[in-house]
């Protein structure tokens, strides 16, 4: 005689789970992830960047950080290609930590989709361009909103396209 073990199903899965949550919270965790995402590819893009304004302008690296200070003696139109190149691939990075942070939202989100994903990128986007305020004081208000608007227009598009691709991966059970 044959003896089979009886099978435990359960009776909601992780996707139902998932839909359960509410949306705020998807918004709120995709920030978070958006933002660690964001984290070691900042720390890969900046030096990049530094390097290709290097490259760019033909200065050293000090030069770059002086240019930062505002104690430069490049000529305006250098100065300014030096302050794009270096800002360029830490917006590529970020644009691709929301893209990521929205593909999870778009796949394990339940009804969660673009819109979440947008808001958080915009939150993370807030959240970026508080900490360059705070760090460097309160005479660097036009760099941070400088900063805020750049993020917004590298990020929210990033993470609702991310969503919107992650949600044609969803299983057609969870799509409810």
């Amino acid at each position: 005689m044959v003896r089979r073990l009886p099978v435990v199903q359960e009776s909601t899965s992780e996707d139902a789970v998932a839909a359960a949550r509410p949306r705020w919270l998807w918004t709120a965790l995709t920030a978070v992830v958006a933002l660690l995402l964001f984290l070691p590819l900042a720390a890969l893009a900046t030096p990049l960047g530094v390097r290709i304004a290097t490259h760019l302008v033909g200065v050293s690296p000090p030069d770059v950080t002086d240019v930062a200070d505002g104690t430069s003696t490049l000529a305006s139109r250098d100065a300014a290609l030096l302050a794009v190149a270096v800002a360029v691939p830490p917006l590529v990075a970020f644009a691709g930590a929301c893209l990521g942070a929205g593909a999870i939202v778009g796949r394990f989100g339940g009804r969660s989709g673009a819109r979440e994903a947008s808001l958080a990128a915009a939150v993370a986007a807030a959240t970026l361009a508080s900490f360059s305020f705070f760090a460097r004081g309160a005479g660097s208000i036009t760099v941070s909103l400088g900063a805020f608007v750049a993020l917004l227009v590298a990020g929210p598009p990033s993470a609702a396209f991310g969503a919107l691709w992650a949600q044609k991966k969803r299983p057609a059970a969870s799509l409810r």
